[in-house]
């Protein structure tokens, strides 16, 4: 009652005098006496005991006990929480009750309360408010569960250590050994008690974690001695048994060395013991390998080069000869690790090795792949330069023409192959050539190597290339002779007539043409390597460069009279006298103002846009160029699916650089005078790029015309020389 007590002491002297007029009415048996004092004192104390009661949160320790008592119980910290909360609110109402039965027996001195209070007053005076009861367990319950639960799993942890830890006279009595044992005995039981849920970590980390470490440490020294000790045995049988033997030779020195140092040991773990087998043998095909590697096969390169000469229709590809030599290479390099391997062990234990390597050699996926792999990286390179010498004697032999440049592609064929979208895609179909029926027929009926069907199309390649080379000088020619002819028509060196202006002009380019032709095509090629009678070889005119010649005279010449028309009309103008007029006297001129002089129109600047024709990455890339400064650059497609759709959009864009860059200048005043030129760079970018790009430039420059805009045209195409 000390806490109430100050409440009691205000009170005790209503409460006594109260009770003393309740006895003394009874001493005198009236029944009329009135209670209502005492009973109002009593509630009065009461209800400031229920504020207090609620107020204060119940001792922690009540929970404690319950859960230290039985903690198999309450394992899961969620669990005990929703389990303990009616525990937690019948201790608020036990201590209530408690605190109510002693203030009304203080009051009542010695009298029983209900008889001097009645029953049904006593019976209320013990309980709490429902309502207020809820309230004050919602708020103060998960606070002293909480302080509770934390204590209940410290004193359990100190209980784990003090079940495990030795005792005094154990630590007294027993040698070092004999304590770990005990130690690791007790550990190791199946269950020391029911553990909460928030010591599992604890254990695991003081307890379980060394010992599954020590555990894991002690399997892989175990695995690493079966892996990396050397032994002398070859075959899976026999190096198990040696592995096996071994393994419980060392693991037993082990153990002593660690139990010598008081550490734990332990003995030799079942999936050691499983697995010695698949290890064996595992060691064994690896050694195997090993030896297999090392072996050195000789085969002389003049034995390989007259086995494939003797039957070439059995060697067409590289596989073929693999094919073919590999039986006996397999034989020779069986016969070399069978004798390195009889002479490194004894005779008892080769013939017991004997059988297995047998099989090995001949069954087994991985040896047999090993022995493909050895064979192919020694033998290989050698095969290879074999078959390169027989692919030089073949294309000697059987294309002589194609060697020594002898034969070269008719022009009218050079041009079929240039106006097609997929130049080497062409020139891979050489077979279907009427020119080349000769060469076809010989492929056909002829064994060819591989490397021979590449060096022939080499061949073809190069002898097209050639003749691509002359065909693009030529047309730079018709080009460049078109300012010498408009000044022959002008200079009437030449009869403006279409019949008479057609041979003149070819015999201008066939003049030029012969005078550079023999240093153009052939200035890198050696003299000693030049065929004979090479001066013959694209002397006259393509086909192709003669339609180009009948096109730009056809347009000079439409030039031309169209300037002679306005000329002669001029002339004419020019003749008729003009009529006299009467004579008038001089007027009075009024006094003129001198004239605002104009400044000189802009001379024209002169401007060279070039646009590069050259390959890049499996790409045509075109280069835009005004007086050598880039203005920009197009891609387009080589693949012979993508390529004509692609050449007419790729034209576009550089179209529309070409008219961007005009259109900027002429915003800018200054006046142009522009050429252009089309420079092939790379002798394999297609004809069908160079004729779509030249075809949407003129059209670029009709449609300034038609603006008001003139621009003067010059250059034309021009190729440099074949890398």
């Amino acid at each position: 009652m000390g806490t109430y007590g100050r409440l009691v002491r205000t009170a005790f002297g209503v409460a006594a005098i109260a009770l003393c007029q309740v006895g003394f009415a009874e001493e005198i048996g009236s029944k009329e006496f009135d209670r209502s004092t005492a009973c109002l004192t009593a509630r009065l104390l009461l209800e400031r005991v229920r504020q207090d009661i609620l107020s204060e949160p119940s001792d922690p320790a009540i929970l404690t006990a319950v859960l230290t008592n039985a903690p198999s119980r309450y394992l899961d910290p969620k669990q005990a929480r929703e389990a303990l909360r009616a525990t937690y609110r019948d201790s608020v109402v036990s201590r209530y009750a408690a605190e109510a039965d002693a203030v009304l027996t203080k009051l009542s001195h010695g009298v029983q309360p209900s008889k001097l209070l009645g029953e049904a007053f006593v019976e209320e005076s013990r309980t709490l408010p429902a309502g207020k009861l809820d309230e004050a367990v919602r708020r103060d319950y998960d606070r002293v569960f909480s302080k509770a639960r934390e204590t209940a799993c410290a004193l359990q942890r100190q209980l784990f250590v003090s079940s495990v830890r030795p005792t005094e006279e154990e630590f007294e009595t027993r040698s070092r050994e004999e304590l770990l044992q005990l130690l690791t005995e007790r550990i190791s039981a199946e269950q020391i008690m029911p553990v909460f849920e928030e010591n599992v970590p604890y254990l695991t980390k003081v307890f379980a974690e060394p010992l599954v470490n020590e555990a894991k440490k002690q399997r892989n020294e175990q695995r690493q001695w079966l892996e990396r000790t050397e032994v002398r045995s070859r075959t899976p049988d026999l190096m198990a048994a040696e592995l096996s033997d071994g393994l419980a030779v060392y693991w037993r020195k082990r153990e002593a060395e660690r139990k010598e140092k008081g550490e734990i040991a332990y003995g030799l773990f079942p999936s050691i013991r499983s697995s010695i087998p698949q290890v064996a043998e595992q060691r064994s095909l690896q050694r195997l390998e090993q030896l297999i590697r090392e072996t050195r096969l000789s085969m002389k390169p003049e034995d390989i080069l007259a086995q494939i000469e003797a039957s070439p229709r059995e060697h067409r590809t590289l596989d073929d000869s693999i094919k073919a030599f590999r039986p006996l290479l397999q034989k020779q390099l069986k016969e070399s690790v069978f004798s390195s391997i009889s002479s490194m062990d004894g005779e008892s234990e080769w013939q017991a090795e004997k059988p297995w390597l047998e099989e090995t050699i001949g069954q087994n996926e991985r040896i047999c792949r090993v022995v493909a792999e050895t064979i192919d990286n020694q033998f290989l390179p050698q095969v290879k330069a074999a078959r390169e010498t027989c692919s030089e004697l073949q294309v000697r032999q059987l294309f002589p023409r194609l060697l020594d440049r002898s034969w070269h592609p008719e022009p009218a064929l050079v041009d079929f192959a240039c106006a097609q979208p997929d130049w080497d895609g062409t020139i891979r179909e050489w077979r279907e050539f009427a020119q080349m029926e000769d060469f076809a027929r010989v492929a056909e009926e002829q064994p060819l190597m591989e490397e021979s069907e590449r060096n022939v199309l080499e061949l073809v390649r190069r002898a097209f290339a050639f003749g691509r080379k002359a065909r693009v000088r030529q047309h730079s020619i018709v080009d460049e002779q078109v300012e010498s002819i408009r000044t022959a028509l002008t200079d009437r060196r030449v009869d403006a007539d279409l019949e008479v202006l057609v041979p003149f002009y070819r015999e201008e380019v066939l003049k030029q043409w012969k005078d550079e032709y023999l240093g153009y095509l052939w200035e890198d090629i050696p003299e000693e390597e030049r065929p004979e009678g090479y001066e013959q070889q694209y002397f006259d005119l393509f086909p192709s460069t003669q339609e180009r010649i009948e096109l730009r005279a056809r347009s000079l010449l439409e030039v031309f009279e169209k300037e002679e028309a306005e000329r002669r009309e001029k002339e004419k103008l020019e003749e008729v006298r003009p009529e006299e007029k009467p004579i008038e006297e001089p007027e009075e001129k009024p006094e003129e103002k001198p004239e605002e002089k104009t400044p000189p129109p802009l001379e024209p600047v002169e401007v060279l846009c070039s646009f590069e024709l050259l390959r890049e990455n499996d790409q045509i890339l075109i280069r835009c160029l005004a007086d050598e400064q880039a203005i920009g650059r197009v891609y387009c497609t080589e693949s012979r699916h993508d390529f004509q759709k692609r050449a007419p959009e790729a034209a576009r864009e550089v179209s529309e650089l070409f008219a961007s860059y005009i259109r900027k200048s002429i915003s800018e005043g200054v006046p142009l005078k522009v050429r252009t030129s089309v420079l092939v760079k790379d002798p394999f970018v297609y004809y069908g790029m160079i004729t779509e790009l030249s075809r949407v430039l003129r059209e670029s420059v009709r449609a300034f015309e038609s603006e008001g805009i003139s621009i003067q045209l010059g250059g034309g195409i021009a190729a440099e020389d074949e890398p």
